[in-house]
């Protein structure tokens, strides 16, 4: 199942981690920036007006050019709804299909250089 979200501008959002709610609006480019300790791990960030959660794995990403970096990249991005196992299973790669295609990449399925040099860029990491 492929989840795609549009940026909204000023949406609100809570998001949740150690205890702590903090509340807040995206800005003109639906982006949200919150500075939290370095020794979180975990934390929920709900959009109330979607009545959408999310559980958000934070400082647990493996380099894009690994299997298991692509499946996480895609599921921080909402595009990836399947097991970040590693594994380059059907899934996996009708969701890489389905990026490449909808970035003008040639749509092979696979793991590959344009591919992950574009999903890189596209999450920021």
């Amino acid at each position: 199942m492929v989840l795609s979200l549009e940026p909204a501008d000023a949406e609100p959002y809570v998001l949740v981690f150690s205890g702590k709610r903090v509340e807040g609006k995206t800005d003109s480019n639906g982006l949200l920036e919150v500075v939290i300790p370095t020794s979180v791990r975990v934390a929920d960030l709900l959009l109330p007006e979607r009545e959408m959660k999310f559980h958000l794995q934070i400082g647990d990403l493996e380099p894009a050019n690994t299997t298991r970096g692509l499946q996480s990249r895609l599921t921080n991005l909402s595009l990836f709804m399947g097991n970040s196992n590693g594994d380059l299973d059907g899934t996996t790669r009708a969701e890489i299909l389905h990026f490449q295609s909808a970035n003008d990449i040639d749509p092979s399925g696979g793991h590959d250089e344009e591919t992950t040099a574009a999903l890189a860029d596209m999450h920021g990491v």
